[in-house]
């Protein structure tokens, strides 16, 4: 039967592929990121194949009544002998996309990269079992359409369920990853459990081992323990699945601000290095205390940032010398407040005050408008915001330099103030 849906489900897999995959992939070359995109779209139809072509083959040998021939061989081998074309199909679900995603980024994979191919492959044989086991018991017209709808339905809309740990236990690796990214074990473990425990108690039932009742009971506690488990493990997460950042490697220069970026974008550490001592003198000539042992791109943090501190500045090396504003972005990673959210109105005063000692006043007019686009609408409310910051930014710029640290640790306070 695998050979006959090949072509379809084949089909299936480029459509979801090109309709789905190829646009998140546009411009990708991080490994862990062209997995999880590739496989993602397609491994609700995969695990839906599986359970449905399993239980097909299960009631073709029930109908044949290979079970009450003379037993040459176990039971478990000639079920997973009827089984392995179908795996074998659906295993080609997953790695056909894969495939074409790395060939089209021209990158190599890596280990850690293939971590939610290898929990789907693992996945689909689980599916499969318990769509052999119900394929036992259940007639093939009920089992087939049955198992099919049920599993692509609870995994593929997972992720619209109001109760979160749904998806965490759906084996849907739906979330794309970032780069610096990597697929945390803690994410691919719960579904394991959760699909593994139904085809272990699945398998206890097909087994005929001792009474019936017995294993009924047995079967039945195994699968609702696992089940249980795998929920109690992901029931506090939120919406995303756990990642492990910051696992690319680094290459640094220098001391005393040591330079520190991603090996994968080959950056110029000197020219780094350069334009961030520039910027340190200049803003300690004016009383900011600029002093970072260390200074590292942040993109390899992902989605879980870390914010700067006065010996670690973290900010944005790799983009910044992309759209030549890196000197700016150092000079953002100086400044410091004393809360979380300070007034946007005061602390933008405050970065064009540094801004206009740095000589990046082009490099904030273009954040600031970036800025306002998104905060307001109305140009004569952008006008006014644009005065008032500007306003306050000139009391600082119009005081000697030695005065000018005092009036920028005021203002920073100030800022706090306001925004409280």
């Amino acid at each position: 039967m695998a050979a006959k849906v090949a072509a379809f489900a084949l089909g299936l897999t480029l459509f979801y592929y090109f309709d789905n995959a190829a646009v998140r992939l546009q411009d990708q070359s991080y490994a862990p990121a062209i997995v999880a995109d590739a496989v993602g779209p397609i491994s609700a139809f995969a695990y839906a194949v599986a359970g449905a072509l399993a239980a097909w083959e299960s009631g073709r040998l029930k109908h044949a009544k290979i079970n009450e021939s003379a037993p040459v061989r176990s039971r478990y081998l000639i079920g997973f002998n009827a089984i392995l074309p179908v795996l074998m199909l659906c295993w080609l679900m997953l790695l056909l996309p894969v495939a074409i995603a790395f060939a089209e980024a021209a990158v190599m994979p890596t280990p850690d990269s293939m971590r939610p191919l290898a929990q789907q492959v693992i996945l689909c044989f689980l599916h499969a079992i318990i769509g052999y086991v119900v394929g036992s018991y259940l007639p093939r017209l009920i089992a087939v359409p049955l198992l099919a709808l049920s599993i692509y339905a609870f995994v593929a809309f997972s992720v619209s369920m109001e109760s979160y740990w749904v998806r965490h236990v759906s084996g849907n690796y739906y979330e794309p990853l970032m780069f610096g990214e990597l697929a945390s074990f803690s994410a691919l473990y719960p579904p394991l459990l959760f699909f593994g425990s139904v085809a272990g108690a699945a398998m206890l039932v097909r087994s005929g081992f001792g009474p019936s009742m017995v294993r009924a009971a047995l079967a039945m506690t195994i699968a609702i323990a696992g089940m249980y488990g795998a929920r109690c493990v992901v029931q506090d997460r939120g919406p995303s699945l756990p990642v492990v950042s910051h696992t690319e490697p680094d290459e640094c220069f220098g001391h005393a601000p040591k330079i520190c970026a991603p090996v994968a974008f080959d950056v110029d550490l000197q020219s780094v290095r350069d334009q961030a001592v520039s910027v340190i003198g200049q803003l300690n000539a004016v009383g900011v205390n600029a002093s970072p042992k260390l200074i590292t791109d942040r993109t390899a943090y992902g989605r879980y940032q870390k914010p700067s501190d006065n010996e670690t500045w973290r900010t944005d090396i790799v983009v910044g010398l992309s759209d030549d504003s890196l000197r700016f972005r150092l000079m953002s990673s100086a400044l410091r407040f004393p809360c979380e959210a300070p007034d946007p109105i005061v602390r933008r005063a405050v970065l064009l005050w540094a801004a206009e000692n740095t000589h990046e006043r082009r490099a904030f007019d273009n954040q600031l408008g970036r800025d306002l686009h998104v905060l307001y609408s109305e140009q004569q409310k952008d006008e006014r915001v644009v005065d008032d910051i500007e306003a306050i930014a000139r009391t600082g710029l119009d005081l000697p330099k030695e005065d000018q640290g005092r009036w920028y640790r005021q203002t920073a306070r100030q800022a706090c103030e306001v925004g409280a």
